[in-house]
């Protein structure tokens, strides 16, 4: 025999058919925002035994994601997603996640869903007012009540009421749901007060 020797301990090289695959489970998951969950990683070798390196794209803004081994020498690891509600909060939506495995020239992905629930409701501004200008004022006075707010998941809608000289609160009659601004003539010696509501993607008001 010829002494050969082989140059170091890894035979995956040199392996014929050594292969991996990867799966997630669950393949779907749904968490409100500022919490997490975790999914488990299978890696199937075939005669494979080099280290895999393993990362996620695909997050959500907020969104963090936790390995408990980023380099796999074994068949299995868990990834651990955390979601936020505070600094920049994780707005609602689903959001699709790829795994992607590399290990021995080889790459490998695997694909799973994530849904991010919003239970928060919108932050809105009170109403302010403005006159119209350029205006003639007469028996009453053109003025202009605007109105907004803001929602990691986008605002679908906004409601509007107004109340006269301490009279009930009406529905005021806005263009489209989301108009933020209004024109009316207000009479000169009542009082007028207006309360703005708004509707988050989530159905959150």
């Amino acid at each position: 025999v010829d002494l050969d020797r082989y140059n170091g301990t890894d035979l995956t090289p040199v392996t014929y058919g050594a292969d991996f695959a990867v799966s997630a489970s669950p393949l779907t998951a749904t968490v409100p925002s500022g919490s997490s969950i975790t999914y488990d990683l299978s890696l199937v070798r075939t005669f494979f035994t080099t280290p895999i390196d393993l990362s996620v794209t695909g997050l959500p803004a907020g969104a963090t994601a936790t390995w408990s081994v980023s380099r796999a020498t074994e068949s299995s690891a868990t990834l651990t997603v955390s979601t936020s509600l505070t600094g920049a909060p994780t707005p609602g939506g689903t959001y699709p996640l790829t795994i992607t495995a590399i290990g021995g020239g080889l790459t490998r992905t695997a694909t799973t869903t994530l849904t991010v629930t919003d239970d928060l409701p919108p932050v809105v501004k009170a109403p302010i007012y403005g006159l119209v200008y350029p205006s003639k004022l007469n028996a009453s006075i053109p003025v202009q009540t605007v109105w907004s707010a803001a929602d990691t998941s986008g605002i679908s809608g906004y409601g509007v009421q107004r109340q006269v000289d301490g009279g009930p609160s009406e529905e005021l009659a806005l263009p489209s749901p989301s108009s933020t601004s209004a024109t009316e003539s207000f009479s000169f010696g009542s009082v007028y007060n207006y309360a703005a509501r708004a509707t988050d993607g989530f159905g959150n008001a």
